[in-house]
């Protein structure tokens, strides 16, 4: 599958990341996989392997999200043909009578580019024939307390832009970048 664009891919040049130190990146990418692991693992009722302490709190802040939420199976990594697009979102999962696509972060700050990345992963849910009523990005704390969530409209016609100019200006002058 390597011809399709990656939606973190599409969106890096444009999230102000390439400006930060690579050993800085390099240390929150590893900070999310570590947290996403255990919040999977929290998600699927198996045991987390022993976290450094550093990172407790944001698998305190998780917790207090997820209450009162029904988890489904994680759909896997999307791609859509026509476009020629690829993303794999956190998980989703069913609340009030609605499914909700969920993105989980750990910056200190919210990003601008993450209403393009779900409004992708929104789409490529639709394509891939997932329902899904709505999407949100949950940026957990580092001190453990109460999450923000941000819930976004759709905004996939600004992503296809991105996606156009990602392919015309950027996309073989830049190294591949992961950190969904």
């Amino acid at each position: 599958m390597k011809d399709y664009d990656r939606v973190t891919d599409v969106i890096y040049p444009f999230s102000g990341l390439t400006k930060v130190d690579p050993l800085v990146l390099k240390m929150a990418a590893d900070r999310g996989t570590i947290i996403h692991n255990a919040c999977n693992c929290i998600i699927m009722d198996i045991p987390v392997d022993v976290i450094d302490n550093r990172y407790t709190g944001y698998l305190d802040s998780f917790n207090i999200w997820k209450e009162g939420k029904t988890f489904l199976p994680h759909p896997g990594r999307w791609y859509d043909d026509e476009l020629m697009i690829t993303g794999e979102c956190d998980g989703i999962y069913q609340m009030d009578g609605e499914s909700i696509l969920f993105d989980l972060k750990t910056p200190a700050k919210e990003s601008s580019t993450w209403k393009l990345q779900g409004s992708a992963y929104n789409y490529l849910a639709h394509k891939n024939g997932i329902k899904v009523d709505h999407w949100e990005f949950v940026r957990l704390k580092k001190d453990g307390k109460k999450p923000t969530v941000y819930g976004y409209g759709d905004c996939f016609d600004e992503f296809r832009m991105l996606l156009n100019v990602y392919r015309k200006y950027f996309k073989n002058q830049v190294q591949e970048v992961n950190y969904e």
